[in-house]
C-alpha cells in the first residue's frame, strides 16, 4: 500500500523486487489517507493472494490534519483483515512531518502472530535529506536505501 510518489519513477516496492527476486505488487495511491486504503484493502487481499503485505500509511493522514484516532482505528482494521486472512503484515511506521520522529500512533500497535511493525526504517531514511526529494517524499537513493533496510527485515 504504498505508490512512490518522489522517486522519479523508482519506487521501494521495486527496489525491492530487484533486491530480493520476490514478486512485488504495488497497490498504493498517491496521496491515499489510512481511510481511503483500508476501504480497498479487502479487495486487495482477495485479488491477490499474498504471502506478505507492507503497509505503509498515514503521513498523508498526518499532513491533513486527520486525528491519529482515526488513522489508529483505519490501520488496525487493515491488520485485522491480514490476521482473519492469515497474511503475514510488515506494517512501516511513518514519519511525524513536523517533528521527524515516528509518528506516536504507530508506538500504540501490538505485534502479533501476523504483525511485524518497522518502527524505524523509514524513519531512520527520511531522516537524511539527501534521500528526500522534497518535505515528505524520498527520493530514488531514498527508495533504494528503504528497499536495503527492508530486505533485511523480510529475512525473519
Amino acid at each position: 500500500m504504498t505508490s512512490g510518489v518522489g522517486g522519479s519513477g523508482y519506487s521501494y516496492p521495486r527496489y525491492l523486487a530487484a533486491l530480493t527476486g520476490i514478486e512485488i505488487l504495488s497497490d498504493g495511491v498517491p496521496g491515499d489517507t489510512a481511510i481511503q486504503g483500508s476501504s480497498r484493502f479487502q479487495n486487495a487481499i482477495n485479488r491477490v493472494d499474498p504471502d506478505l503485505v507492507i503497509i505503509c500509511l498515514g503521513i498523508n493522514d498526518f499532513l491533513r490534519n486527520i486525528p491519529a484516532e482515526q488513522s489508529l482505528r483505519h490501520i488496525r482494521s487493515m491488520l485485522n483483515v491480514a490476521e482473519k486472512s492469515s497474511v503475514n503484515v510488515l506494517l512501516l511506521a511513518v514519519p511525524n512531518p513536523h517533528t521527524g520522529r515516528v509518528h506516536d500512533v504507530f508506538l500504540e500497535i501490538k505485534e502479533s502472530e501476523y504483525v511485524q511493525v518497522d518502527l524505524y526504517s523509514l524513519t531512520d531514511v527520511w531522516r537524511n535529506q539527501l534521500y528526500r526529494a522534497d518535505l515528505v517524499h524520498l527520493n530514488k537513493q531514498g527508495y533504494r536505501a528503504l528497499a536495503e533496510s527492508l530486505k533485511e527485515r523480510l529475512e525473519w
